[in-house]
């Protein structure tokens, strides 16, 4: 809820000003917009005069300040300070990266008559910080808008409902959120491990495992010294989010390695990071690595990461890799599984270790078009199947449905299989009754039995596919551990778009074009 407070009326600032005074003054100033920051126990939004304000904590407040977009922009924050003597004003000028403390220069105004500029830690600053104002222009996005802070189980339960979404407003989120927010970026579910002794929900998350600090520590070691970190297992970062505590509140930063007793990591906040020293009060002291294999990454000590750690994030391909889980199927496997004759496109290099891969399939009816993108290994990392909306219209489903099915019993990952066989089986049974009754509602109405009967926990998930598949809906997201088959529909070139993501991240091929569509056969 937000909280409304009257900031404007009373002197707060040196001179008797208010903290609107003060404001107007940096506005004139500075000729930039200003959006104010204010320290409070709680966050929230307030009011002051006919301007909306931000509510955060102090610690909050300064990590923001913090970030090189905001040390960038020619208008230097202002901070509004509560010394020994008096309220003061400083101005935030940078953060010593060697160090971590924060250099301020109250030159202009101060309530101490020696102050001509100094540095102090975040901590200490933290302690006295009454508000700051800084550009709108490198404030939050979303500053000064309404943001839900309805309590965590008000969320939807189902965690791929948009909605979820709405709950992400800075600062802070709940952790069902960031999973939600990384399946987004990636199109791929993540595993979330859980340290035991960490009152976290994650209640709504599909993938989860509770674990004991050192079995957390253990699992996160095992992922990281298995290339999980990275997807290739030495190449573009796919790095797992790791939930910590710094006494003052929690942080995610980004794992990306282990060795010799240490975690390295990635802290996303510009200058020190928040588990330096001077940064948190459990005592963590992350130190710079300067090893020749990871220059300028943050580490932690393995003790130390039991005292902090509440929480990983997994890539499920790096889950399944740590775990010997199979993860991919060869091309020549899936194609032989496939069982329709294809003619090959000549392959183009997609990326420097991989291949984009296409193949013509010429039906009864008319053409489709299968495209696979696979690693220097010959595995299947993505595979789209392009339909003309011809094969799945009611008089030629039989052909448009059996392909589908064909597809994702070929090209599905072993570990999915099972999950996504009530789809491709419901799609099978309603080819066949097709073809043996027509093209009628009972016939779709076979293969979402087949649904029911055989993946209850799934059916609304796979019914979704299933609908978009045949075209009653316009698209579909399946997403399963190491899967997501997407539905779609491309209106301009009349085609149906089934899609396969067995790897990390969304693919984006090169558009190529079908054939022009062969005459059905007589």
């Amino acid at each position: 809820m937000d909280v409304i407070v009257d900031l404007g009326s009373g002197p707060c600032g040196p001179g008797g000003r208010t903290l609107a005074d003060l404001v107007m003054e940096w506005e004139r100033e500075t000729g930039a917009a200003a959006a104010v920051l204010v320290a409070d126990d709680a966050t929230g939004r307030a009011r002051m005069g006919d301007r909306t304000v931000e509510l955060w904590t102090a610690v909050q407040i300064l990590q923001w300040l913090t970030r090189t977009d905001v040390g960038r922009h020619p208008a230097r924050p202002l901070l509004l300070l509560r010394a020994n003597t008096g309220p003061m004003v400083a101005r935030h000028v940078a953060v010593d990266d060697a160090t971590g403390r924060i250099d301020l220069d109250d030159s202009a105004e101060s309530a101490e008559p020696d102050g001509r500029g100094r540095s102090t830690t975040l901590g200490d600053l933290a302690t006295i910080l009454v508000a700051a104002v800084l550009p709108r222009a490198v404030a939050p996005d979303d500053y000064g808008r309404e943001k839900p802070r309805a309590p965590q189980e008000a969320m939807p339960w189902n965690i791929y409902d948009p909605r979820i979404l709405e709950y992400a407003a800075p600062p802070g989120l709940p952790v069902e959120v960031l999973w939600r927010q990384l399946f987004d970026q990636t199109m791929t579910p993540w595993m979330c491990l859980l340290n035991a002794d960490a009152l976290e929900d994650v209640t709504r998350i599909p993938y989860r495992q509770s674990l004991a600090p050192p079995q957390l520590l253990e699992a996160v070691r095992t992922v990281l010294r298995a290339g999980g970190g990275f997807i290739d297992g030495k190449s573009r970062p796919a790095a797992l989010s790791l939930g910590v505590d710094t006494g003052r509140g929690g942080h995610v930063v980004s794992a990306l390695f282990s060795y010799d007793g240490r975690v390295g990591f990635i802290d996303p906040w510009g200058g020190r990071s928040l588990l330096c020293e001077e940064n948190n009060t459990l005592g963590i002291k992350a130190a710079r690595d300067h090893d020749i294999t990871h220059p300028g990454y943050w580490t932690i000590t393995e003790e130390e990461f039991l005292r902090v750690a509440r929480f990983a994030m997994v890539p499920s391909f790096a889950w399944a890799r740590a775990n010997g889980i199979e993860q991919h199927v060869g091309l020549a496997d899936a194609l032989r599984a496939f069982g329709t004759t294809t003619a090959e496109l000549p392959p183009e290099p997609f990326r420097e270790d991989a291949t984009l891969r296409g193949f013509t399939i010429t039906g009864r009816t008319g053409d489709a078009q299968l495209r696979c993108i696979t690693d220097s290994s010959g595995l299947v990392r993505w595979t789209d199947l392009r339909l003309s909306t011809r094969l799945l219209s009611p008089s030629h489903s039989v052909d448009g449905g059996l392909l589908v099915a064909n597809l994702l019993e070929a090209f599905t990952p072993p570990a999915d299989r099972t999950e996504m066989h009530p789809l491709s089986q419901a799609l099978a049974i309603t080819s066949a009754a097709a073809a043996a009754t027509g093209p009628t509602p009972a016939a779709a109405d076979a293969g979402r039995r087949t649904l029911a009967e055989g993946a209850p926990h799934l059916t609304g998930m796979l019914a979704n596919g299933f609908d978009a598949i045949l075209g009653s809906s316009p698209g579909a997201l399946v997403p399963l551990f190491l899967t997501s088959l997407i539905v779609s529909r491309e209106s301009a070139e009349d085609l149906v778009v089934v899609e396969l993501l067995t790897g990390f991240g969304r693919l984006e091929p090169q558009r190529w074009r079908l054939p022009p569509r062969a005459e059905a056969a007589r």
